[in-house]
């Protein structure tokens, strides 16, 4: 991701979408996205 050499999953539960971030230092980074609300901003 960003030519850094992170990976990035996304999984679908429901009306919710995690973003799962797994970093080259071994760290991993969740961003859970509401489907429903994503389009307010």
């Amino acid at each position: 991701m960003g030519g850094m050499g992170s990976v990035m999953t996304v999984n679908s539960k429901g009306q919710f979408l995690n973003w799962n971030i797994h970093k080259t230092d071994g760290s991993t980074e969740t961003i859970v996205i509401d489907k429903k609300e994503s389009n307010k901003y």
